[in-house]
């Protein structure tokens, strides 16, 4: 009886809900096209790129991700293994971005938000990373993930209090 009587006022919330839903599903989906465009261009050649110029802050080397035959089976199944990390990463912050930024925005964002994982990713799952050198042990790819989003949430508080864009 107590629940019935608060349905008929928590559904004035359903129209809201709705667009939210459709606002992320949309972002969940710009983030595999955008990020998964700028980690195939870019993104893999700084987490994992195995050139000579290699460091310990981000890799060197194969940007536009491609190889040779022989290299298929081992560089292909990381790609997307890795990509399925990178937006993930992104995915996270979409509904921190929810309301406080444009369609536009956020896709300016998906696109160069791979530059904030790759790094993280490079440190802790390369050989010559600075934080796998220091024996650091990510499990599961949380570190790298998380390591990112607190960077981007950090900048993400700094715009304020959400506002409705239309």
């Amino acid at each position: 009886m107590f629940v019935a009587g608060l349905q008929p006022r928590s559904l004035i919330f359903l129209p809201y809900l709705y667009n939210q839903q459709i606002n992320i599903m949309v972002k969940n989906v710009v983030d595999v096209i955008f990020g998964g465009f700028s980690f195939w261009a870019f993104g893999f050649a700084f987490a994992f790129g195995d050139g000579p110029s290699r460091n310990a802050f981000c890799g060197m080397g194969r940007f536009f991700t491609d190889a040779t035959e022989e290299e298929m089976g081992a560089i292909f199944p990381m790609f997307f293994f890795q990509l399925s990390f990178a937006t993930t990463a992104l995915t996270i912050v979409s509904g921190a971005m929810s309301e406080r930024t444009r369609f536009e925005s956020y896709c300016f964002f998906s696109f160069f938000g791979t530059l904030i994982y790759c790094f993280p990713a490079h440190w802790l799952w390369s050989e010559d990373g600075w934080l796998s050198q220091l024996g650091a042990i990510d499990v599961a790819g949380a570190g790298s993930v998380h390591i990112g989003r607190f960077i981007i949430d950090r900048f993400i508080n700094q715009s304020g209090a959400r506002q409705r864009f239309n």
